[in-house]
C-alpha cells in the first residue's frame, strides 16, 4: 500500500521542552493550532504532550514526541504523521485523520476512547476498550 500526503510548513509549532498540556498557549509558537493550522511537535528528549480537554480542529500534525489525546475531540482534516507514539485514552475522540508512520516509525495505541473515520496506515495497538466508529 502506498500512502501521499502533502508536506507543508508549520504554522503552528510547540516550543516547550518540558511537554505539557495542549490547551496552554504558552506552549506554542503564537497561539493555540487552529483549523487552517499544520501542526509541528519535537522537542529535544522523551517529553509528552497531552490534549486533555475540548474540541480542536487541525489540518495536520506532524509529532515526534510521545503524544497523548486524553480528552476532548480532536479533528484532523489531513495527515497525522507519527514518529513515536500517539496513545488514545480516557474516552477522548479522534476523527477524519490519516495516520502515517514517520521515518522511525510510529505506533497508534488505542486503551479507551474512539476512532471515527480515521485511516491508520501504521502499527495499532488495541490494548484497552477503545472503540472503532465505520461510517
Amino acid at each position: 500500500m502506498v500512502s501521499v500526503f502533502k508536506i507543508r510548513e508549520a504554522t503552528a509549532v510547540w516550543t516547550n521542552p518540558e511537554g505539557g498540556f495542549w490547551d496552554d498557549p504558552a506552549n506554542w509558537d503564537g497561539t493555540l493550532p487552529g483549523t487552517n493550522d499544520d501542526v509541528f511537535i519535537d522537542v529535544p528528549g522523551d517529553v509528552t504532550v497531552t490534549h486533555r480537554s475540548g474540541n480542536t480542529t487541525i489540518r495536520s500534525l506532524r509529532v515526534k514526541n510521545p503524544f497523548v489525546l486524553s480528552g476532548g475531540n480532536l479533528v484532523v482534516t489531513d495527515v497525522i504523521e507519527v514518529d513515536g507514539s500517539f496513545t488514545l485514552n480516557n474516552g477522548a475522540t479522534l476523527r477524519n485523520a490519516r495516520i502515517v508512520a514517520g521515518p522511525s516509525g510510529g505506533v497508534l495505541i488505542v486503551t479507551s476512547g474512539t476512532l471515527d473515520r480515521v485511516t491508520v496506515n501504521s502499527d495499532l495497538d488495541l490494548s484497552g476498550d477503545g472503540a472503532v466508529v465505520a461510517t
